[in-house]
């Protein structure tokens, strides 16, 4: 168990199971919205991520740049962090990032603010929770060459971006955090059956053989 498990023990990820539409709404009136009672659950592998209709619209003010926010928005997406994940810390880098890359011009959508917080409690303070403009989009089937083209060059102003500043709570991806790391973490849980555990542990090392000269001449990501 990791220690952001530890940190929020067995009842918050209890919550998080329970997580009821009644208190998402609560959760969402705490910034200063009232709901109308109308919700959709959205796809999410890791969170519980809702769309959210409000009466009178988010205030100008929550939105990244408000001389640009819609004039009465009736909709957000409310996202509840599945607990011992991120921390507080590691999630609101996330955050940070996101404003940094939409003040430089990237459609990105940015977490609404309030008192400059972008990151707030569900009020039994169990769960941490985020709400979103709710934006239109579209997945095309298949892109052309300049639109890969296009896609590079996004990814690659993202990554100057990120250079410019440190996220000093978020992990590393490199072979000992997302490999080492939890292959030992799933020889210590319960989860894999002990007959498979020798054979298990040996491909996986085996694939860490692999892995780890990829890393070699690249720098922290």
């Amino acid at each position: 168990m990791s220690d952001a498990t530890n940190a929020w023990g067995d009842h918050a990820m209890k919550s998080f199971i329970d997580l009821q539409p009644n208190q998402v709404m609560d959760a969402v009136e705490t910034i200063g919205v009232r709901c109308t009672g109308r919700m959709l659950q959205l796809n999410s592998m890791e969170n519980r991520v809702y769309e959210i209709e409000i009466e009178d619209g988010m205030p100008q003010s929550m939105w990244p740049d408000p001389e640009l926010a819609p004039a009465h928005p009736k909709l957000l997406v409310a996202k509840f962090y599945r607990p011992g994940r991120w921390s507080r810390q590691q999630i609101q880098d996330e955050h940070s990032f996101l404003h940094q890359l939409y003040a430089s011009d990237l459609n990105v959508i940015a977490p609404l603010k309030k008192d400059n917080e972008t990151l707030w409690p569900t009020p039994d303070k169990d769960l941490l929770f985020c709400v979103y403009e709710k934006r239109a989009g579209r997945t095309p089937y298949d892109l052309p060459k300049e639109e890969w083209e296009k896609l590079g060059r996004l990814i690659a102003r993202m990554h100057l971006i990120g250079e410019s500043s440190k996220a000093s709570h978020r992990l590393t991806l490199n072979p000992a955090t997302y490999g080492d790391s939890n292959i030992q973490a799933v020889l210590a849980s319960e989860y894999l059956p002990e007959k498979f555990k020798e054979s298990w542990e040996t491909a996986a090392n085996q694939a860490m053989l692999y892995i780890r000269p990829m890393f070699e001449n690249v720098r922290n990501i």
